[in-house]
């Protein structure tokens, strides 16, 4: 009712009104004070209540404007309030993003076993890779080009080569360049993959690793098949949400 009762108190002849009101407030009194002697006579005593009369209502028409446009006032405060606690809608965006991504990295979602771990890895602004969203990645979280079956996947990343190791023997055979602490970190996996991760226009976006270390075979399990859709379901995302990886000159 108030908000209805606004937009008719938004004319034009209602804002002209409330002019000649404050007018009329400020000068009877004023006429009265000046002229009081001559307005004293019996014969100006018919009209005196009249103008008492008109000038209350004047002034409960105008606390009545006032009243409604403070609420007015208050209400759009209020709304611009309300609006500046809403999350942004790229924060909306990165939100569902990272849900999703999380989502389709949770043990046992690609379908296999949920004793096969999947880690999908981005390159930081040294040129490492690090996994998606580590707020702070460890040092034996970090794959530098080359290292690791992470790092040398994303050295050839213009293929779409992939690496699997499926037993702890291949691992140890194949030598991949790790340092003390990564070996000593990951030395009782019992087997490693790495795929890079595409998007729609083949851009590369990182490497999507997985590991076990119970000694499930992963490629009876559908391994091969889940770590490729899983790679490409989030080469969707990336292409969607996050920056193209930072490439460096080769």
């Amino acid at each position: 009712m108030i908000e209805r009762l606004r937009k008719r108190l938004s004319h034009p002849a209602i804002a002209l009104s409330v002019a000649l009101a404050g007018i009329y407030l400020a000068g009877l009194p004023t006429v009265y004070g000046v002229f009081a002697s001559d307005l004293a006579g019996r014969h100006h005593h018919a009209i005196r209540w009249p103008l008492i009369l008109l000038w209350i209502a004047a002034a409960l028409w105008v606390a009545l404007i006032a009243s409604v446009h403070d609420w007015t006032a208050d209400r759009i405060l209020d709304r611009m309030q309300a609006y500046m606690r809403l999350p942004r809608r790229a924060d909306l965006r990165e939100d569902a993003f990272l849900r999703a991504f999380k989502a389709l990295l949770t043990p046992g979602a690609t379908g296999i076993p949920s004793s096969f771990l999947f880690t999908a890895f981005r390159e930081d602004d040294v040129g490492e890779l690090v996994p998606f969203y580590a707020e702070e990645a460890q040092t034996w979280q970090r794959w530098p080009s080359g290292h690791g079956a992470v790092g040398v996947i994303w050295e050839d990343r213009k293929n779409d080569g992939y690496i699997l190791l499926p037993t702890r023997e291949d691992i140890r055979t194949a030598n991949l360049p790790m340092t003390d602490e990564q070996r000593t970190h990951y030395e009782h996996l019992t087997m490693i993959g790495a795929r890079v991760i595409k998007d729609e226009q083949g851009t590369p976006r990182g490497v999507l690793g997985v590991s076990c270390a119970d000694g499930s075979d992963f490629v009876a399990a559908g391994g091969i098949g889940a770590h490729r859709l899983l790679a490409s379901d989030l080469g969707l995302l990336l292409g969607e949400i996050s920056p193209p990886a930072r490439h460096r000159a080769d």
